[in-house]
């Protein structure tokens, strides 16, 4: 019974004695020490940077987060897909959707666009091959077109400016990387992120912008624009994987509601030439 008594005034001498160490005379402080810091009950976390411009906690630098999208993007094949809508006084106004396939050279890629409204409905095509680029219209609507009649495709015409062949980068139909729908959603909208394996999740309820240009390829922009829901998907470089949004706001129809998404992939056969420019493109090359 008298050992563990006998260990615990052994401990205690070690203290006392460690506390006087040489040098040192009765009433001399011989050291100091420093008092461990307190947890906080309510510790501040420093957000972690998940992507330039982007923390856990929300879009921080709406111009970076655009700016990594758009690195992600450069020297790739890539595909831009989308779809939309837009609907005045419970009628459906507009319906669209189409891809652009763009080459790692702004002057090669293909287009296509379907718009079902407003009538008559529309397939435009573009191409371009980074020296001429050509564009065709069919002004029917393709889905109730008998699959047994003869369809007379239109003749592809090179784009011109100013009675030249464009520029193909000058004249694309519209920036695939959508930077400019990214830029509006990133500088106004209060995101919270959500982490995922492949990337993070950006969501966003009722938001205001000033200008969302969500319309169809060639249709004027969305003003005073709420956004009722926003999802944006990103992978962990910054590269945008799809966006879905829907909205109200102002549009040429008056006051409309509407939905509209894309989604951006990359891919290495994805610039394939459709066939129907083929003569056209032979023809613009020799005039």
């Amino acid at each position: 019974m008298r050992r563990p008594l006998a260990a615990l005034a052994l401990a205690l001498l070690l203290v006392t004695a460690g506390c006087n160490t040489t040098g040192g005379g009765p009433g001399t402080a011989t050291g100091s020490a420093t008092p461990a810091p307190v947890p906080s009950d309510s510790p501040t976390a420093t957000p972690e940077r998940v992507v330039p411009g982007l923390t856990l906690n929300g879009v921080v630098d709406a111009e970076r987060l655009v700016r990594a999208h758009e690195t992600a993007l450069i020297g790739e094949r890539y595909v831009y897909q989308f779809d939309g809508a837009r609907r005045a006084n419970n009628t459906t106004v507009a319906g669209y959707s189409g891809s652009f396939t763009a080459g790692p050279d702004c002057g090669s890629y293909t287009y296509r666009a379907y718009r079902d409204r407003p009538a008559p409905s529309r397939l435009t095509q573009w191409y371009a091959n980074g020296s001429v680029a050509l564009s065709r219209s069919f002004d029917v609507n393709l889905s109730t077109v008998d699959p047994d009649d003869l369809l007379v495709e239109p003749r592809p015409e090179p784009v011109t400016r100013d009675g030249a062949p464009a520029d193909p980068c000058a004249v694309r139909p519209l920036d695939p990387r959508r930077s400019d729908v990214l830029a509006a959603l990133y500088g106004n909208l209060s995101f919270t992120v959500r982490e995922r394996f492949d990337g993070y999740v950006l969501l966003a309820t009722n938001g205001s912008v000033p200008v969302l240009d969500v319309a169809d390829p060639g249709g004027a922009p969305v003003t005073d624009v709420t956004v009722r829901t926003a999802r944006v998907q990103l992978t962990d470089e910054g590269r945008v994987v799809s966006v879905s949004v829907s909205f109200a706001g102002r549009s040429g129809e008056g006051r409309v509601e509407g939905s509209h998404s894309f989604r951006v992939y990359e891919g290495d056969d994805v610039a394939a030439t459709p066939p129907w420019p083929a003569n056209a493109t032979a023809t613009a090359s020799e005039g």
